[in-house]
């Protein structure tokens, strides 16, 4: 099945036709957990570009993972099989990263947890919990992050509405979690914001003009789990860098902001300070 709540919304019929069409035949392929395993191969067959499938994670319609495989994020909103028809998917691990939010919506484990921290003064009655019960929302948040390995999250959309702890105000000061540090701590909401980033620090650089240019390796970065103080101290580092400028070394020119986002860790490790 196929929502028009999905189909109709003015993000997706933004997205140019050709995405579109892409998102109807992966709806076509997915499992009974509404995962693919074969993306690539559906896009080839169907003569779409690479482009229209990142369009499609970028936008936040699909959510992917490092080997391939992705999921429709509105999956449960516009199916529903009954238990006895249904066959689960195979990839256990990955939809033991997922949750589904109120809106019908596939959205990582991590992401509600975030979204807790960031809104600890004006939860919804869905994310409070006795006080007593703290403790045990940390450690089961922790063996949810155990379970992903990784801190995995889609590149667009809305943040949820629906949370499932609170770790309440005297917590947060105990690891000194102010607000502006959650902030600066969050992953990028979306690819737009990476580059904003980059073009407000990297004067000397040449600006990104179109995000969706570097969808993919933005979309890596964030699967990875970089935040924006992790863009913000590689940007600062590549500004300070005369060798990535291509103002010294043997190597003369200037990198860009592909190049650093290919190469975040050890830039913002300092390598070519």
């Amino acid at each position: 099945m196929v929502s028009k709540n999905v189909v109709e919304s003015d993000p997706f019929l933004d997205m140019p036709a050709e995405s579109q069409a892409l998102y109807t035949h992966l709806m076509l392929n997915t499992d009974d957990d509404g995962f693919i395993d074969n993306p690539g191969s559906i896009r080839r067959m169907t003569g779409f570009s690479e482009d229209s499938f990142k369009l499609l994670i970028a936008k936040g319609f699909l959510i992917g993972f490092p080997n391939g495989v992705v999921a429709i994020t509105h999956w449960d909103m516009q199916n529903h099989i009954q238990p006895a028809k249904k066959t689960g998917t195979v990839y256990v691990d990955e939809l033991g990263m997922l949750t589904i939010d109120k809106q019908g919506k596939y959205v990582f484990l991590d992401e509600l947890s975030e979204n807790c921290r960031t809104n600890a003064d004006r939860l919804p009655d869905s994310c409070r919990t006795n006080a007593g019960q703290d403790e045990t929302a940390a450690d089961e948040e922790n063996q949810a992050k155990q379970r992903s390995g990784a801190n995995y999250q889609k590149i667009a959309g809305q943040m949820p509405t629906d949370c499932r702890h609170r770790l309440g105000k005297d917590r947060l000061s105990k690891v000194n979690l102010g607000k502006d540090n959650l902030d600066k701590n969050r992953l990028p909401k979306d690819g737009e914001e990476v580059a904003n980033l980059f073009n407000d620090i990297c004067k000397s650089y040449k600006p990104v003009e179109n995000h969706l240019d570097y969808s993919g390796q933005i979309s890596k970065c964030i699967a990875l789990g970089y935040t924006l103080n992790d863009f913000k101290a590689a940007f600062i580092n590549a500004e300070k860098s005369d060798l990535l400028k291509g103002l010294k070394g043997e190597h003369p020119y200037q990198s860009n902001f592909g190049w650093i986002l290919d190469n975040l860790d050890v830039v913002k490790g300092g390598k070519y300070n």
